[in-house]
């Protein structure tokens, strides 16, 4: 029933809104709500229909909020939704251990492939480059978070002096 009122709500505001905000706000949400329930390849898809990454710093605070918000939430639901290497690039699983083994010999990553399970053992506990970008991304995205958390306090603060 609530998946039944949010696409009567989506597809009303898709078909009859007359201005742009509110039809991206409609769409950040509903990409929003589809990455938080793992529908991973229609939020990809759908964030990518409206080409908002070019033109979100031309939008008003709270739209950029909720795009940001977006955002991190599709980069969750890819680490929640896509289990290994192979299915997140789409690459054969022998094109994978190609990458990985270019990857251990330019000693980007410390271990080697066991052939039999087709799994990657780590054998120093020295950060790769990999894991570094990793730390970085998660750095950037506290980052973003804190960001967004003083935008709607300021935003917050704006409003109710106007109303005041």
């Amino acid at each position: 029933m609530k998946l039944f009122i949010r696409n009567t709500c989506v597809r009303f505001i898709y078909t009859n809104d007359n201005t742009n905000r509110l039809h991206i706000r409609a769409i950040l949400c509903h990409t929003y709500h589809l990455a938080l329930h793992d529908y991973y390849n229609q939020a990809r898809d759908l964030i990518l229909m409206i080409f908002i990454q070019h033109t979100i710093y031309l939008a008003d605070i709270s739209t950029q909020i909720l795009y940001n918000r977006t955002m991190v939430q599709l980069g969750l639901c890819v680490f929640r939704f896509v289990p290994n290497l192979e299915d997140m690039f789409q690459l054969p699983i022998e094109r994978v251990h190609g990458i990985i083994f270019k990857m251990i010999m330019n000693e980007e990553l410390m271990g080697s492939i066991k052939e039999s399970s087709q799994t990657i053992i780590l054998s120093k506990a020295r950060s790769s480059k990999i894991q570094n970008l990793s730390i970085e991304l998660m750095e950037k995205i506290c980052r973003l978070n804190e960001q967004n958390e003083k935008l709607t306090h300021f935003y917050s603060r704006q409003r109710q002096q106007l109303l005041n």
